[in-house]
């Protein structure tokens, strides 16, 4: 708090503003820093294109790509679209802005659906199983590259 409230009186920064990997808030040594003591999980991700995520929820939710891909404001498809966009960062490293181009969609809209995805896998465990099995679906026989 102390840190704050000093830096109030040094005014606007465009430092501060700069916000990297769409997560982290600081100089690159500190983004760097933080990236490596954190451990969010395997540090490896694959090779699997949107297009190929979309096909695997698609199939798994029984939903026509074409309403994952659709450009209207359909509940259904914006959920296949957070589905997607959960899977695909999760084991991808994709970043939202990467979806929002992909679905012509706002990357904050992107990032809402995937919050309501992690919310749910938080509260309903059966939805937790199905997202895993799917998971396991799109890797089985795949080759994992190192993450940077």
């Amino acid at each position: 708090m102390r840190f704050v409230k000093g830096q109030v009186a040094a005014g606007h920064r465009d430092d501060l503003y700069r916000v990297r990997d769409q997560r982290f808030l600081g100089s690159e040594s500190f983004v760097e820093r933080v990236v490596r003591e954190r451990n969010d999980g395997p540090s490896y991700v694959y090779d699997i294109s949107i297009q190929e995520l979309v096909a695997h929820v698609s199939s798994a939710l029984s939903m026509p790509v074409e309403t994952v891909c659709s450009l209207t404001r359909n509940r259904e498809g914006a959920w296949g679209r957070a589905i997607v966009g959960y899977v695909g960062k999760k084991l991808c490293g994709y970043s939202n802005k990467s979806f929002a181009e992909y679905f012509h969609r706002d990357p904050v809209a992107i990032s809402r659906g995937i919050g309501k995805v992690e919310g749910r896998m938080g509260a309903d465990k059966n939805f937790k199983a199905k997202l895993r099995r799917l998971e396991e679906v799109i890797t089985l026989d795949r080759k994992r590259k190192i993450r940077n």
